[in-house]
Formats: structure tokens, C-alpha cells, sequence
């Protein structure tokens, strides 16, 4: 095949001619292409527009219906049931509203009680809007039937009729009429082929126009055409196939009575593809035809006129061109250089010939100078104090050195050309390999031009030197990029900085583990060296003026004077007193003296350490030793000491005084007593000796004859030099003898009294130590009396427990007053609430020195008060709750449909909100880029949410008025708890929360528990709340695990859900079951679970439901449900 360029002159013109008509042709074909999309778009968004309008126009319908609906259910006479005057009522309006077949009224069983036509026994309890509007308590809609009292098919809705406790007592039906869309299809005026199609929840066809026998109503429509329909979403436009085989464009609009509700009727316009892209296809025809006829003119035209005009011209150029490239430079063209192209051409390579002569002679002169160049380059080169090498190649390679490279490495030119990149690496010393490879690869791939830095060789010889290399990329002869380095050796400086930087590491280590404050200053007080230490007592001296840190004034004084003195060359020591940079006064011992060189003095070295301590306790022991020595002499009690011999060392005043002795020191127990007692005296300082602590109770006689007991305590005191002196300390226990003779008769009494009550009774000391308790006491904690006397609260309860036991102890002691309360305590039969009475104890002089208790267990009582409460309150607030609920739904209901709407007709691109925005003076695209910068789209967004919430919130409030059927099948409560189980880990809202199967599951079943009569959707959904309920708690915590326990107690089945989270404090567990009362940030709970939960258990079921709990106890919710 010939290349293009190789192609003859008219060759070349044809496929110009043709090139040229290529564009044309894209362009048509491109036309034709948008035309075909364009026209694609607008049949898709004429029919979508068209679906949309059809589904506003039966949302206004299904809007129209409800409120129709809604005002029929409050009419005294249908909330009675009055067959014959709700009739008439209904005929009346079906003669005003001829869209309607026949409106009707049902009992809550399903049969017909009046009706706008004529009936028969009818009941409708087995329809789909008569099931969903009693169970919703609210407007639903149904499905295609065959109404079974006008015999026609229908599409119905149905308003449930309630009593003011919110209790069904009917239902209301309007049936719709199908054929009222024929008129709707009249006026669409779609093209020739399309259908309008309008299907049910399940897809069933209720509406299809043109009618075709192919297409009955009450069928399912096809189902490729439902699957992509009810996939997507609410609207759009799906290519498909119909029934007939014709591929149409379907748009689809999905009717929802609430905003995520599931749709309940589904309207389809079908445009077919054929009649849409009819124009585009004509049109692209057309122009192609005249395309081609004007593409044979032009290619028969420049055939002829391209060998006349350029062809033998251009011969001619040729020949010339080529005589010039057998290098004949004298031919020349000999045509005329006209201003045409060929002309100019022509001149252009005259002109070249004649300036490659010239240029060949330039050239013979510059070969000439630059040899002398090169010459004197080369010498320069050679003659060079420094290393010059040139590299090149990858891997690289030198190929050009000087004689000073050759003598720094040890290798001669003709060696160093011989190496190859390995043995030219291999001088390079291993350790700096790396970094000079990593230079050359910088410098290779351009990311760096040039580079300085040090590194080491092994010279042929072995030694290893430093060289400071600096390194450049340049090019030669337009080849690729050379390295070339310059290298000179720097061997001695770097041996010089090593040792410099040792001897400064050196220094600095010294300066960071002096224990002490070092610094050194020049002549001009400069701070040249500061140690660790000191930098920490005043901070850095050397980074800021003396008036700028942060030494005290007065120190700054001082050392001013010292560093004075020591410049004329004294040498200053001495202990002063400083306060340091962080305010802490000390003393330290100070020495400053001048660093001398010869006779001049350089600087001055300073050193102070810190004496704080040493002289701190030397005072502490001076003080010490005085205190004690007054405290002797002042001390009621009889104070000695004895050396090793028995001699008496130290006696105080006290002792003196009560034997009358003068002069007892250096004396022994012979001189100072009579022998039977001196004897006795005696053998207890052996003893105590011995022992080292001996306690003797003695009698004595004073020095007026009256027998006195002495408590006394003798104990060994080590002396310094390794002997050992006895000391003794005797109390006058005389009067307390006979008062503890008194003490043991009450106390008798006492005991008799306390342990004859059933109440808990109890004194503790002012320390919270028990001092009395009864046995009931020691019953009610699990222990012995042994185990409970002499211990405090924090022996016996758990810490936090305990601690709030003893706060409230110490109040009672310190207002001084009694009081009675309810408290919560862990006992041997559990978590028991006490009333208790505790007061202050006082002794003789009236001041508070412990306090009693007297509690009693009210657990029961309790219990039965908190049952009756909640229930009253849950009835009363349950009533409330519900009445509340009825009056809201309705307005919330219109407020959740005009939102609806309100956005649609503010967003969507129909023809009546383009028209009425159009006649407002303004576009609908305006108003959505007003509606965007203002957030309005945003807000509405708000409240419908916000609405939907509330929906929510009132369908859980009606639960409150549901009572049901009294019918309770038999249940196992095992497998309700399984079902509930398995419920919570499938469902998406929880399982988004919180993942079952990170929570550890224990059952502890009763096999024997017999089932309970119950109304099982109830009591799971119980169950479901409280398992909700622990896993929310258990969300932060690492283990998490629920324990369910069911169990028979007497006439009950108890069911127990315990989980280990955080547990509650007692006053959110007395308010959990209360409506609207929750612990869970805005938007997570609307506090109702728990209080539908009671409602259903103690109301329809007759059981209890209570919360066990306390702060990091995690919660135990028991339910009790009675067996049959």
C-alpha cells in the first residue's frame, strides 16, 4: 500500500476534495444525532409531565376522599351507627360527586350497616383497605376489586370511625370509579400509540386506555415493565416492550399516602419510540443526499485542474533539489519568484543553495579555533589543584580525569578509565556509598542540577581520606548528561571537628547530669555555660536580658555584687538565701570564683548548692526536741526513763509530784520505793526490756497514802552507740476503773433491750467504727457480730455505698440532730430498702462523739406503694396520652400531604408549575435557584421529617387506649424470647445501632415453667424493648452481655432481662416507666417504649413489671405475667 506522502499531485487533491466533505458529514450525522436525543428527551419529559399530572390530579382525588372521609367519621350520626340517616347522607353526596361509585358504612366486623346504593348482607372484613384501616387506626387505601354492591370494578379507600377513647366502632368505604380516567386520557391528546396504563400495589391493571382485549383490567401488567416500575423511584422514564410488542418510552409516577409508606397505585403513560424519532430520521436523509451530490462535483473538478496547475511546476523544483543534493551548489530553478506558492518555493531553494556555500566555509574557519581552544583548555585541566573528574553513562563511568585525581586516589588515568561502576564504587568507602549513589541518581533523573557535600575514598595505598566534593550535570555535544565533580581534601579539618565534638558532647553530658546549679559568665556577665539544673531553678540566662527573665530582682542584685567582686579576683563563698524563677524560696551554699589564664581572668564559675533540706531539719530537730520536753513536762501521765542499769534518767513534774520525790535522777527502784514494790518494778523493765513493750496494769500509793492504778506502758528505746534505755509512760486509770464497772452493768441492760427488737440497731463511734449492734444486724449484713464490731462501712458495703452510708453519718453528727429516711442497702437477701432513724450519740460533756441507727425493713411495703402509684399515674397519663393522640393525628395527616405537595409543585418540572410561575412573571428554574440559596427545599425537608416523627409518636401514644380482644392463647415465654431475639438482630433500624451479634446471649430457661396465657404480639413487643433497651445501655461497653432468666414465682411466670451496662441511678429508675421520659439524645427515643410496655403487661395482662438497678451494676428488668 503507497503511503500518503507518496501519492501524485491530483491523488493528493482527491483526497483534500474528500477530507473537506468529512466534516460535512460528521456534522450531519452529529445534527442528526442531537436531534434524535433532543426529540428522545422531549417525548420522555412530555410523558413523565403527563404522569405526574394524572398523579397530582389523584392525589388531589385521594386528598379529597380523605377529608370527605374524615368529616363523615365525626358526624354524630355515623359515630352512632345510624343505618338509615347515614344512608341518606351517602346518597346525597354520591348524587354530588358522581367520581365515586358508592360510599358505604361498616360495623368493625366488616358488615355493611348503610349505604348509598342498595344492599344485601355484605361483608367486607376480608378486603385489603378495610384490614389496613383498623389496624392503622387511619386513612388507607386498597386495591382493584369488583365492588360487591355496585358490581363494577372499583378502587377503594377506607376511614376507620372511633369513639373518643379511640376504640373502632365502624369503618368508613368510598369506592372510586375507574372509568373517570377515560376523560383524563381525552384531554392528554398523546400521540398516535401511546397508552395510559394506571396499576394497584400489586401491579394489577385497574385502568387501560385505548381498551383492548389483549389488556383486561384486574391482570397483572407485564411483568418486565412492573420490575422496572416499582425498582426505581417514584418517577421517571424506563425503554421498554408492552403487551402489543412495541417499544415505547414508559414514564411512571408511584402514589405513597404517606412520605415513606408503600405506594398504592402506580399511573404509566407509554409514548411510542417510532412516532417520536419519526422527524429526526427524515431530516438526516435529506441532507445526505445533497451531501453526496455535491462531493462528485468537486472530486470531477480537481482532477482536471490539479496536472495543469501544480503538477508540472512542481517537476521542475524537483529536478533542481536534486542536482543541489549531489552537491552541484551553482543549480539553480530558472523559474520566476512570482508571489504564488510555486514561486515563492522556487526563490526559497535558489536562496538555499547559494547560503550552503557560504555556510561550508564558515565552518572550515571554526574547526581551526576551536582546536587551539580545546588546547588551552586541556592544560588548565591538568594543571588543576584540585580533583576534576567527568562521568557519564548508566551505569556510570569516568571518562575523563586530571593528574590531581589520579594523585588523590592512588590511580593512574589509564587505572581509573579501565574501572568499571562496581570498581569505581568500590573506592568509594562503604559506609558513604549509599549517599554518593543517591547524589548521582539526583542528579541523573534532572530532580537536582548541582550538589555539594563531603564523603570518603580508600586510596589505592588503603588510606581513607575526606573529600568535599562539588558536583554539576552538564552537556556535551548535545549528548546526554554529564557529571562533572570537583573534589578537594579535607582530611585534617574533619579530624579537628570530630575531636571538637567529642570534647562538646562531652561537656554537655557533664552539664546535663550535674546534680547542681553550674554556670559560667564572661567579663561582660554574659552567660557562656549553664547547667541542666540551673536552667531549671532560674531558667535560660543566656537567652534573655537580665530584665527580661525570670530571676527575682533581688537575686539579680546580689549576683550582680558577687560577679563584681570576683572580676577583681576574689574568690566568693558563703550560704545565702534565693527565691528561684518558680517562686520557691531556698538556701544554698554559694562558690563563685574567676577563671584565670596566665595573670588575666577570662570569665567567672559559679556553683550553688541547694541546703534547704539539711538546714530545714536541723531546725526541725532543735524545734522538735523542745516541743518535746514541754509536752513532757505538761503531760497528765507519768513519764520516765531508765538506762540499762535502772537508773533513773528523766522524770516529769506529773511523776515527781504524785510520789513527792526531790531529786529522783541517777536513783534506782530500791531508793525511790519500798522493796515489795522496787521488786516488782523491776522484773517488769527486765521483761519489757526483753520484749521490747511490755503493757502492766499496777496499784501504787501516792504521797498522801491513797491507792492510785496505774496503766503503764514500757518499751525500749535504741541509743545511737547500739545500747538500749527503757522508757515508760504511766496513766492514772483509777476513776475509769470504776467506771468501767458501772459501764458493764448498763451495758448488760443495754444488750438485753437491743437484742430483744426485730429492728436493725447500731451505734458507731465518730470515726464510723460499730461499736454496739444486735444480731439482727449482723442478719441483715450476712455476718457475725465479730465480723461487723470494730469494722467500719467501707468493710462491710460496697465503696460506693459505703461512702454515701458514711456521708450520710456524718451530717446526722454534725447538724446534731435526728432524722429519719429511706435508704437503699446491699444485704444478705439483696438490694432492701431500710426506713431508718439515726441520731447523735453524745458524751458527758454534750459533745457529739458517734452516732445510733435504728432501721427497719420496708422493702415490701414499698413496693406495693410504688405498684399502686405508677399504676394510677400510668392510667391517668395513658388516658391523657391517647386523647391527645386522636386530636393530632388529623391535622398532622393534612400538614404531612400539603408538604408533599408544597415541594412538588415547587420542584418538579410540569407544565402547571411552569405555567403558573410563567404567569406569577418569573421562571420555575428561578424559583428553584431563590429556593436553593434560601434553603427553603432544606426546611420543608425539616418538616416533613419532623412531621413524620410525630406521626410516629402518635402511634405509639394510642397504644395507651388499645385494649383488644380478652382472649389469651397458652404462649411459651422461651420461645417468645427467642422470637424477640431474632426479631432485634434482623431488624435494620437496630442493627444500625446496635449489632446482636456482638452481644453474648445466656439463657436460663425453666423447662418446667408451664406456658402463660397471653396475647403473644404483645408480650413480644415487650420483649423487644427491653432487649432494645440493653443493647442502647451496653453500647460503650467492652463485653457486652444479656442474661434471660424465666422462672415460676407462686401464681407467676417471671421473666428477668439483665445486661451489664451502666446501670441507672435510683431516680431515673423510679421515672423509666413514665410516658415521654427518656435518657437518649433528641431524635433517638421519644421515651414511650417502656411506657407502652407497662401499659400491656399490668392493663391487658394483669402483671407487674419493675427495674432493678444501680450506677455500674448494669439493669435487670423483671416481668411477671399470671399463669392460668
Amino acid at each position: 500500500m503507497r503511503r500518503p506522502h507518496d501519492l501524485s499531485v491530483r491523488t493528493s487533491l482527491l483526497l483534500v476534495v474528500l477530507a473537506a466533505i468529512a466534516p460535512a458529514l460528521g456534522i450531519i450525522l452529529h445534527d442528526g444525532a442531537v436531534l434524535h436525543d433532543h426529540l428522545t428527551e422531549d417525548a420522555s419529559r412530555n410523558a413523565l409531565r403527563a404522569a405526574v399530572s394524572i398523579g397530582e390530579i389523584q392525589e388531589r382525588l385521594t386528598a379529597a376522599t380523605r377529608q370527605l372521609l374524615g368529616s363523615l367519621a365525626v358526624m354524630p350520626e355515623v359515630q352512632h351507627g345510624e343505618a338509615d340517616a347515614s344512608s341518606s347522607i351517602f346518597s346525597r353526596l354520591l348524587a354530588a360527586n358522581p367520581s365515586y361509585v358508592n360510599i358505604l358504612l361498616t360495623d368493625p366486623e366488616g358488615n355493611i350497616r348503610a349505604s348509598a346504593l342498595p344492599f344485601e348482607r355484605v361483608n367486607l372484613s376480608d378486603r385489603k383497605h378495610f384490614q389496613e384501616a383498623l389496624a392503622q387506626r387511619g386513612f388507607s387505601a386498597g386495591e382493584y376489586v369488583v365492588s360487591r354492591t355496585a358490581y363494577e370494578p372499583v378502587f377503594p379507600f377506607a376511614y376507620p370511625v372511633l369513639d373518643p377513647l379511640g376504640r373502632p366502632v365502624g369503618l368508613l368505604v368510598a369506592a372510586l370509579r375507574l372509568s373517570t380516567y377515560e376523560e383524563l386520557t381525552q384531554q392528554l391528546k398523546l400521540p398516535p400509540g401511546s397508552i395510559l396504563g394506571i396499576t394497584d400495589h400489586k401491579g394489577l391493571r385497574i385502568f387501560f386506555s385505548p381498551q383492548a382485549a389483549t389488556n383486561p383490567l384486574g391482570r397483572p401488567i407485564r411483568q418486565e415493565v412492573w420490575q422496572a416500575v416499582s425498582a426505581g423511584p417514584d418517577e421517571g422514564v424506563v425503554r421498554l416492550k408492552g403487551s402489543d410488542a412495541t417499544e415505547r418510552f414508559y414514564a411512571f409516577k408511584r402514589l405513597r399516602l404517606i412520605p415513606g409508606g408503600a405506594p398504592y397505585m402506580t399511573v404509566m403513560i407509554g409514548i411510542p419510540l417510532e412516532q417520536a424519532l419519526a422527524q429526526a430520521r427524515q431530516a438526516t436523509r435529506k441532507n445526505l443526499a445533497l451531501l453526496a451530490a455535491a462531493a462528485a462535483l468537486a472530486l470531477v473538478l480537481a482532477w482536471t485542474l490539479g496536472d495543469i496547475v501544480i503538477g508540472r511546476r512542481l517537476n521542475r523544483l524537483a529536478d533542481t533539489a536534486g542536482r543541489i543534493g549531489q552537491g552541484d551548489l551553482q543549480a539553480r530553478t530558472g523559474q520566476r519568484h512570482g508571489p504564488s506558492d510555486l514561486g515563492r518555493l522556487a526563490a526559497a531553494l535558489d536562496a538555499m543553495a547559494g547560503l550552503i556555500q557560504q555556510r561550508q566555509d564558515e565552518r572550515d574557519r571554526a574547526a581551526h579555533a576551536l582546536f587551539e581552544s580545546e588546547t588551552r583548555y586541556r592544560n588548565l585541566f591538568e594543571q588543576s589543584l584540585d580533583a576534576i573528574s567527568i562521568m557519564e553513562g548508566d551505569p556510570p563511568r569516568l571518562t575523563l580525569v586530571n593528574q590531581a585525581f589520579a594523585d588523590l586516589t592512588g590511580y593512574t588515568a589509564e587505572e581509573v578509565y579501565a574501572m568499571d561502576s562496581q570498581r569505581i564504587f568500590g573506592i568509594i568507602h562503604p559506609d558513604d556509598r549509599a549517599l554518593v549513589r543517591s547524589k548521582l541518581a539526583d542528579r541523573a533523573a534532572g530532580l537536582i542540577l548541582e550538589a555539594r557535600y563531603a564523603f570518603r575514598i580508600l586510596r589505592k595505598d588503603g588510606q581513607t581520606r575526606w573529600l568535599d566534593v562539588s558536583g554539576r550535570s552538564v552537556l556535551l555535544d548535545d549528548g546526554p548528561p554529564h557529571v562533572l565533580s570537583v573534589y578537594r581534601d579535607v582530611t585534617g579539618r574533619k579530624l579537628v571537628e570530630e575531636a571538637l565534638a567529642r570534647k562538646d558532647a562531652l561537656l554537655r553530658a557533664m552539664l546535663r547530669n550535674l546534680p547542681f546549679d553550674f554556670w559560667a559568665r564572661d567579663p561582660q556577665d554574659r552567660v557562656i555555660m549553664q547547667s541542666d539544673e540551673s536552667v531549671r531553678l532560674w531558667g535560660n540566662l543566656g537567652a534573655a536580658t537580665a530584665d527580661e527573665n525570670g530571676v527575682d530582682k533581688a537575686v539579680q542584685f546580689v549576683w550582680q555584687d558577687v560577679n563584681r567582686r570576683v572580676l577583681t579576683g576574689e574568690l566568693v563563698e558563703g550560704e545565702r538565701r534565693y527565691v528561684t524563677a518558680d517562686g520557691r524560696e531556698g538556701i544554698y551554699h554559694s562558690l563563685v570564683a574567676p577563671i584565670r589564664e596566665g595573670g588575666d581572668i577570662l570569665g567567672i564559675l559559679g556553683i550553688n548548692i541547694d541546703i534547704t533540706e539539711r538546714r530545714q531539719a536541723e531546725e526541725a530537730l532543735r524545734e522538735s526536741e523542745e516541743r518535746f520536753h514541754l509536752f513532757m513536762e505538761w503531760l497528765l501521765a507519768a513519764v520516765f526513763i531508765k538506762d540499762a542499769d535502772g537508773r533513773t534518767l528523766f522524770v516529769n513534774s506529773y511523776l515527781k509530784d504524785l510520789f513527792g520525790w526531790e531529786a529522783p535522777l541517777g536513783k534506782t527502784s530500791d531508793e525511790l520505793f519500798p522493796p515489795e514494790v522496787a521488786r516488782r518494778i523491776d522484773e517488769d523493765d527486765r521483761m519489757a526490756m526483753a520484749s521490747k513493750y511490755r503493757r502492766v496494769v499496777e496499784t501504787f500509793q501516792d504521797s498522801h497514802g491513797r491507792e492510785r492504778c496505774f496503766e503503764t506502758h514500757k518499751f525500749a528505746i535504741p541509743t545511737r552507740s547500739g545500747g538500749e534505755l527503757l522508757g515508760g509512760i504511766g496513766i492514772d486509770i483509777t476513776e475509769r476503773r470504776m467506771a468501767e464497772e458501772e459501764l458493764a452493768r448498763q451495758k448488760n441492760l443495754l444488750h438485753s433491750v437491743v437484742e430483744g427488737t426485730s429492728d436493725a440497731v447500731f451505734v458507731k463511734n465518730f470515726q464510723g467504727v460499730y461499736v454496739l449492734a444486735n444480731s439482727e444486724t449482723a442478719r441483715v449484713l450476712g455476718r457475725t457480730l465479730h465480723e461487723v464490731l470494730g469494722h467500719d462501712d467501707a468493710d462491710l458495703f460496697p465503696p460506693e455505698e459505703a461512702r454515701r452510708i458514711m456521708e450520710h453519718d456524718q451530717s446526722i453528727m454534725a447538724m446534731a440532730d435526728s432524722r429519719q429516711y429511706e435508704e437503699t442497702l446491699s444485704t444478705a437477701d439483696g438490694e432492701r430498702i431500710f426506713l431508718s432513724t439515726k441520731g447523735p450519740v453524745r458524751d458527758e460533756q454534750g459533745r457529739v462523739n458517734g452516732m445510733f441507727g435504728i432501721s427497719r425493713d420496708i422493702t415490701e411495703r414499698n413496693k406495693v406503694r410504688e405498684l399502686m402509684v405508677q399504676t394510677e399515674k400510668m392510667m391517668s397519663v395513658g388516658g391523657l396520652a391517647a386523647g391527645m393522640a386522636h386530636e393530632i393525628n388529623n391535622p398532622l395527616s393534612g400538614i404531612l400531604q400539603n408538604v408533599q405537595i408544597i415541594r412538588r409543585r415547587l420542584t418538579e418540572d410540569i407544565s402547571a408549575n411552569a405555567e403558573a410561575a410563567s404567569n406569577a412573571g418569573c421562571t420555575l428554574e428561578g424559583i428553584r435557584r431563590y429556593m436553593e440559596a434560601r434553603d427553603v427545599l432544606h426546611f420543608l425537608d425539616s418538616v416533613r421529617d419532623a412531621g413524620s416523627r410525630a406521626a410516629s409518636i402518635v402511634a405509639t401514644m394510642l397504644e395507651f387506649s388499645r385494649t383488644g380482644d380478652q382472649s389469651r392463647p397458652l404462649a411459651d415465654l422461651g420461645q417468645l424470647l427467642d422470637k424477640a431475639l431474632e426479631l432485634c438482630a434482623t431488624d435494620y433500624d437496630l442493627k444500625k445501632k446496635y449489632d446482636f451479634r456482638n452481644i453474648r446471649i445466656e439463657r436460663r430457661y425453666d423447662p418446667q415453667l408451664p406456658p402463660v396465657p397471653c396475647k403473644e404480639n404483645q408480650i413480644q413487643q415487650v420483649l423487644m424493648n427491653l432487649l432494645a433497651n440493653a443493647a442502647q445501655a451496653m453500647r460503650d461497653t467492652p463485653e457486652p452481655a444479656i442474661t434471660l432468666t424465666t422462672a415460676r414465682e407462686g401464681n407467676f411466670a417471671r421473666v428477668d432481662i439483665e445486661d451489664n451496662g451502666p446501670g441507672m441511678t435510683e431516680d431515673v429508675r423510679k421515672r423509666i416507666f413514665e410516658p415521654f421520659f427518656t435518657t437518649k439524645p433528641v431524635g433517638e427515643g421519644t421515651g414511650l417504649g417502656l411506657s407502652v410496655s407497662y401499659f400491656i403487661v399490668v392493663n391487658n395482662h394483669g402483671g407487674t413489671v419493675e427495674a432493678v438497678s444501680r450506677p455500674g451494676k448494669g439493669a435487670r428488668f423483671i416481668v411477671r405475667l399470671p399463669l392460668a
